[in-house]
């Protein structure tokens, strides 16, 4: 049973299944964290659609706003009290979905990407920026602590609009991977815009990594035209929503390409309630 207030839905499962798609079907049982402006998204399951999800209004956006106005390096004893009130709302959920033996954790957010890239420039690895460890983001939220937004911004891989946030997003990341026992996590570029794409093209589940729509024989759509839904409106918007998703939706494996974001873009505020309700 998914447990996930009705109205705020959609954001958690259309990043499972964004994830589910890049990660492919033969990843079996997986975790998705999405840290959002104004909600954390939870979401677990083994098939092309969750089996637990969950909304929480602990967002970076609003625990900056609640906990840490303004961005600014706060005292030890607002941190500790920060990280407290985290630890104590996830302690609250029921059924929170935790790591399993063998199942993979997917982390969908720009926090979780730029945190990433701030623990690959202390440490040079064949891996880096695309996986993150807990002690690694223990060292980072450190180093956020100690500084302001206008000294975040200029550490590796925090941009300047999202400096002010950066450290509550890293706190509500090592909340999550200490209440979800999640020691580590895979950086997943893809998320709940490329989710809608994928779920408006009609893409089923996963075949060893791709699409099953873009395994099969059909004739591909043409780079410059969306001819493929005529009769659907609202097509050319979502194309734009993501040009690397629209891609592989006709073919073309893009897991690798980057995916940015508009200069100024701030994540939506999903605030939701956090009584959950039978999905």
């Amino acid at each position: 049973m998914s447990r996930l207030p009705r109205r705020t839905r959609p954001p958690a499962r259309l990043a499972y299944v964004a994830a589910r798609q890049w990660a492919g079907s033969m990843a079996g049982q997986l975790l998705v964290l999405d840290i959002g402006g104004g909600t954390v998204e939870i979401a677990s399951g083994t098939g092309d659609r969750p089996r637990v999800v969950y909304s929480l209004p602990l967002g970076a956006r609003r625990i900056t706003r609640d906990w840490l106005p303004g961005g600014t390096a706060p005292s030890p004893r607002r941190l500790a009290e920060v990280r407290q009130h985290l630890r104590r709302s996830l302690e609250a959920v029921p059924g929170l979905p935790q790591a399993e033996p063998g199942g993979r954790v997917l982390a969908c957010s720009k926090t979780f990407e730029q945190l990433a890239r701030l623990a690959a420039a202390q440490r040079k690895t064949p891996q880096a920026g695309q996986q993150l460890a807990l002690p690694q983001l223990r060292t980072s939220v450190s180093l956020l602590a100690a500084a302001g937004p206008s000294r975040r911004s200029k550490l590796p891989g925090i941009s300047r609009h999202r400096a002010e946030q950066s450290l509550a997003g890293a706190l509500i990341a090592q909340a999550l991977m200490e209440a979800c026992g999640a020691k580590n996590v895979e950086i997943c570029p893809w998320s709940t815009r490329e989710g809608l794409l994928l779920e408006r093209l009609g893409v089923p589940h996963t075949t060893a990594g791709r699409p099953a729509l873009a395994a099969k024989s059909s004739p591909r759509l043409d780079r410059g035209s969306c001819g493929a839904r005529p009769g659907n409106p609202s097509w050319p918007a979502v194309m734009v929503l993501s040009l690397p998703a629209a891609r592989l939706a006709i073919g073309l494996d893009v897991r690798k390409w980057p995916r940015t974001a508009p200069p100024g873009r701030q994540d939506s505020d999903r605030s939701s309630a956090a009584q959950p309700v039978p999905w």
